[in-house]
């Protein structure tokens, strides 16, 4: 997988894809390698799961550790607490996936205006900014993103949720 995952990183950036010095949320650059991550050619698909990656959010979820999406947009760097780190990267995937299955012609706006960016940083308010002008403001997004982490985790784990997950389950199904 981590082949695959690097592989997709080289991908993105020679492809045009992804633009070269140009500063990336997490979500888009991880997400997006995440989501091509593949136990084999025997695994992969246009859309795979992930089965590990949905694990890690799994945990993050029953660990109220899911980060509110304002704030997980504009994220730019990897924590660098090893769990946590692994969170993230699930959340990226899972967001990432969010985005090419239930908002393909944004994701699809959003990446060619990155792409079109000059190179250099850009603040959390420009990072934010671009996300709004893409997708929407991120707690309009809100229900439908929590609902979507809620799907992907039944999904994987068969139906049947892990005890410690059941309250996170139900606190997110009950939001508006």
């Amino acid at each position: 997988t981590r082949l695959t995952h690097e592989l997709a990183h080289q991908l993105a950036f020679n492809s045009g894809l992804q633009k070269r010095g140009v500063m990336y949320p997490m979500w888009v650059s991880e997400g997006l390698a995440t989501n091509f991550e593949s136990a084999g050619p025997a695994h992969a698909s246009a859309i795979p799961s992930n089965p590990a990656r949905v694990r890690c959010l799994a945990d993050a979820l029953a660990a109220e550790q899911i980060v509110p999406l304002r704030q997980f947009v504009v994220q730019t760097r990897v924590p660098a607490d090893a769990r946590e780190s692994r969170h993230h990267y699930a959340q990226a995937w899972a967001l990432f996936r969010f985005m090419l299955t239930e908002h393909p012609e944004n994701l699809r706006t959003y990446l060619s205006r990155t792409a079109n960016l000059p190179a250099g940083r850009r603040d959390e308010d420009a990072l934010l900014r671009e996300f709004v002008e893409a997708f929407g403001t991120p707690e309009a997004l809100e229900t439908a993103w929590q609902a979507f982490v809620v799907r992907q985790v039944r999904q994987t784990t068969t139906g049947e949720q892990p005890a410690a997950l059941l309250p996170a389950v139900r606190r997110v199904a009950k939001l508006p």
